[in-house]
C-alpha cells in the first residue's frame, strides 16, 4: 500500500470525524426535541407581542418588561438551583422543566395579567432548568470530544 493511501485511511483531519456525526444526532435527537419544545414559547411571544398587548389591553412595553421578568427568573433559578441539578436524576430535572413550560404555556389562557407575568417567569425558570440538564445528559452519553460535540449540538438548538 502506498503512503498516500495509508494517509487516507489514517486521516485525522476534521473531515474524518464527519462519519461520527450521524451517530451523535441519532442518539441525541430526543433531547434536541426537548430543547425545541422548551424554546418554542419564546419566539411565539416575540412574534405575537402586538396581539397579546391588544388582548390584554396593555402597552407592548409592559410585555417587554414581563419578558425581562422571565430573564430575571432564569438568572435567579440558575443561581439558586444550579448546584442541586446534578443531585437530581437528569430525567426528573428535564421533566420538571417541561412541566414548567406546560404550566407557563397554559397560564395566559386565563386572561389575567398576573398569569401572563407568571407565565414569562416560569418560562425563564424552565429554560434555566432544562437546557443545562439536557446538555449534561448529552455529554453523559459519550466520552471524549464526542461528549462536547453532543452537548454543543443541543446547545446550538437553543
Amino acid at each position: 500500500m502506498s503512503t498516500a493511501s495509508a494517509d487516507l485511511i489514517n486521516d485525522t483531519s476534521p473531515t474524518a470525524d464527519v462519519d461520527q456525526a450521524p451517530s451523535i444526532v441519532s442518539l441525541v435527537w430526543p433531547l434536541m426535541l426537548v430543547a425545541l419544545a422548551t424554546n418554542l414559547p419564546n419566539p411565539a411571544a416575540n412574534i405575537f407581542v402586538g396581539p397579546i398587548s391588544t388582548d390584554y389591553d396593555i402597552p407592548a412595553s409592559l410585555i417587554g418588561s414581563m419578558r425581562g421578568l422571565g430573564g430575571c427568573a432564569a438568572l435567579l433559578v440558575a443561581f439558586l438551583f444550579a448546584p442541586l441539578l446534578d443531585r437530581i436524576p437528569r430525567r426528573w430535572t428535564v421533566l420538571l422543566g417541561l412541566s414548567l413550560v406546560l404550566l407557563a404555556s397554559t397560564l395566559p389562557m386565563t386572561g389575567f395579567l398576573v398569569a401572563l407575568a407568571l407565565s414569562f417567569a416560569f418560562l425563564g425558570s424552565a429554560m434555566a432548568i432544562v437546557m443545562p440538564a439536557i446538555q449534561a445528559a448529552c455529554g453523559d452519553q459519550f466520552e471524549g470530544p464526542e461528549a462536547g460535540r453532543a452537548a454543543a449540538l443541543v446547545g446550538s438548538s437553543q
